[in-house]
């Protein structure tokens, strides 16, 4: 009697700490990139051109450059489709607050379909933005690029900085 007793008081702790450490995790997991606001002014969904600049209520602002055919090497990962496209994305920090790149993410689609990103270390090409903290007032500029199964047509690159901003989205035509 006693040992169920003791087993059942077991499990109701090891219960509360489980739901502890799950409810932490979600406050850590919400705390990252709390140094850059949550985005409220005009919704990602109003898409910009290549070339443009989308700027966050927040003072980030992004842009990608048109894209434009890529070789990758031999020994690239991720060249599953017939053709290749780079971008250049630039990330500049009018936050006032030091931005965190670790979580900016980058995707592109032809026609409607998924591309898939491209790491070519001989290109310097390798799919993540720099990790060093961007401070106030300073940008940071890289390359991304994506295999993709269209050589023409409609093209869309969605850029999301952090878990706290919405995709901002550039179109136009491969």
């Amino acid at each position: 009697m006693v040992a169920s007793v003791l087993a059942v008081a077991l499990g109701i702790w090891g219960i509360v700490i489980v739901f502890g450490a799950v409810n932490q995790l979600g406050q850590d997991l919400s705390s990252v990139g709390a140094g850059t606001p949550a985005a409220t002014s005009a919704p990602a969904a109003a898409a910009v051109g290549f070339g443009q600049t989308f700027t966050y209520a927040d003072g980030l602002a992004v842009t990608v450059s048109e894209p434009t055919s890529y070789d990758p090497s031999r020994y690239a990962a991720g060249n599953t489709n017939p053709h290749a496209y780079k971008v250049t994305v630039r990330v500049t920090n009018n936050t006032g607050a030091a931005f965190d790149p670790t979580l900016l993410q980058v995707a592109m689609t032809t026609g409607g379909v998924q591309a898939s990103s491209i790491i070519d270390s001989q290109n310097d090409i390798n799919g993540f933005a720099p990790q060093n903290q961007l401070q106030p007032g300073r940008s940071l500029t890289y390359d991304v690029a994506f295999s993709t199964t269209a050589n023409s047509g409609e093209a869309q690159v969605d850029v999301t900085p952090s878990f706290s901003h919405d995709p901002a989205v550039f179109t136009g035509t491969l």
